[in-house]
């Protein structure tokens, strides 16, 4: 019972310090980016569950994910949500049902912006993770319409959820995971989110139509260069991406 109320007042500490309009973030190199993520359905997991155990101690993706935001989505993306391997992120748009072009959760997909670093992704899962971001009155959101603009993958193993982010007039962040999603109103972040989706919007690189009519087949022939060619040829440079930015402070 001690070893609860620590951990309450642990998190009730964090939620009041948390400062929504403040952000930083980072990206990875894109020589670490899988430019290919188009998907319409996440993953079955292979975790099994585990015999209720009340006295167990709090694991480390329960404290990243607030109790509210779990017991609305289901308990494995809960654990790819505060413990995955790797984030992507993608851009995103509303599809025209004419067009047959490459799709991530049946949106248009439409550029790449790379991948979170450790300190990008702390401040995502800050802003994306807590209750207190959120209105948990609503479920559903009727009230305005979303426009869904980028898509954080967070992987774990084969696993993974996406996070469809919109800004605007209706912030709004939706979780989906093995062809579930849930809705969450994020107007308490409004600002935050806005900023957020409009820097990374500005280092997006856009596809390359040419290279995706190329990879359309199931793998790619690799042609090995000469023995002498390998040897002559440096190591490129890879190409960094991100973009630090900080909204006004309240």
């Amino acid at each position: 019972m001690k070893k609860n109320l620590f951990f309450v007042s642990l998190f009730c500490g964090l939620f009041f310090n948390i400062s929504s309009v403040q952000a930083q973030m980072f990206y990875n190199p894109k020589s670490n980016f899988d430019a290919t993520g188009s998907s319409t359905s996440g993953g079955g997991s292979i975790r099994t569950p585990e015999e209720p155990n009340y006295n167990k101690k709090e694991e480390a993706f329960e404290k990243i994910v607030s109790n509210e935001i779990r017991e609305r989505i289901r308990p494995d993306a809960a654990y790819i949500l505060g413990e995955p391997d790797d984030v992507y992120c993608y851009g995103i748009a509303r599809k025209s049902p004419r067009k047959r072009d490459a799709t991530i959760d049946g949106y248009a997909h439409t550029g790449n912006c790379g991948t979170l670093n450790e300190v990008g992704l702390a401040e995502v899962q800050k802003q994306l993770l807590k209750a207190s971001s959120y209105d948990m009155t609503v479920s559903k959101i009727s009230s305005c319409v979303v426009t869904p603009r980028l898509a954080l993958r967070f992987r774990k193993n084969f696993d993974f959820v996406d996070l469809i982010l919109s800004g605007g007039n209706c912030p709004g962040v939706t979780f989906i995971y093995g062809g579930d999603s849930r809705e969450f109103f994020a107007k308490p972040i409004d600002e935050w989110l806005e900023t957020f989706i409009t820097a990374v919007s500005n280092d997006m690189e856009p596809l390359n139509q040419e290279e995706t009519k190329e990879g359309v087949g199931l793998f790619r022939r690799r042609e090995d260069a000469p023995k002498e060619a390998q040897q002559k040829q440096a190591p490129s440079e890879p190409k960094q991406w991100g973009r630090r930015f900080e909204a006004s402070e309240q």
